[in-house]
């Protein structure tokens, strides 16, 4: 806030209201996005406070869109935040689809390993906008994301993106906070290689991955459990 008001006097933020609990948190940022390194929570033990809190003051936001949600309700809920719109394959952090069909195999074994009966519902959600002050062409259609399709993936793409002034800003708005909360709520959550997977990646309590998804034991178990609970869960019901 300090710095906002220091280089924009005209947009001082007069009606911020911070927890004061919170401050000593949000000064130590936590370190594992910064990393890019797996966004588990056991990563997150020297913030849990501020995501005990963070998550709380979600919980509003996340119940509005619950009814809203795509995911099978018996089925073990993956999502994909996969960054299309603005970059091509020369972005230097790009995540190819290889990248992402991989992590979709390991992630199936796992779960079938531990729970035969269990069914994987994958979401991705993605843009085939572009920034048109900076690009003359769209780099993407609906047609490049059949590879995922062909899977039995559910696609979601988000047409206007985060691309610029949309014909319906609200409706732009609305999308952006409902592919959130499917990122917020998964079982599995593959964050992308942007800022937009940063609170998501915060606010789920599950198993969250950076690129390039490449498994390892963590990763494993922490797929495993969640398998093994959803599994027990539905046993149950």
């Amino acid at each position: 806030v300090r710095r906002v008001r220091e280089r924009h006097p005209s947009r001082a933020l007069r009606r911020i209201s911070l927890d004061p609990r919170l401050l000593p948190q949000l000064r130590a940022r936590p370190k594992v996005w910064v990393k890019h390194k797996s966004f588990s929570l056991g990563e997150h033990k020297k913030n849990l406070e501020f995501l005990t809190l963070f998550r709380a003051g979600a919980r509003c936001y996340l119940d509005a869109y619950a009814p809203r949600l795509a995911f099978d309700p018996r089925a073990l809920r993956v999502a994909i935040h996969l960054r299309r719109g603005d970059v091509d394959g020369s972005f230097r952090r790009f995540v190819h689809d290889e990248n992402v069909t991989r992590a979709l195999d390991w992630i199936g074994d796992v779960a079938r390993s531990v729970a035969p009966a269990l069914a994987v519902d994958v979401h991705i959600f993605t843009s085939i906008g572009s920034r048109p002050w900076k690009y003359t062409r769209r780099f993407w259609t609906s047609a490049d994301f059949d590879v995922f399709r062909r899977r039995g993936v559910s696609v979601h793409i988000d047409v206007e993106g985060r691309s610029g002034p949309a014909k319906h800003p609200a409706l732009t708005t609305d999308a952006a906070l409902l592919h959130m909360a499917h990122w917020s709520t998964a079982d599995v959550f593959l964050a992308g290689h942007s800022s937009f997977s940063s609170i998501p990646a915060l606010l789920n309590p599950n198993c969250v991955m950076a690129p390039m998804y490449t498994p390892n034991s963590a990763k494993r178990a922490c797929v495993a459990r969640l398998a093994r609970a959803r599994a027990a869960e539905l046993s149950r019901a």
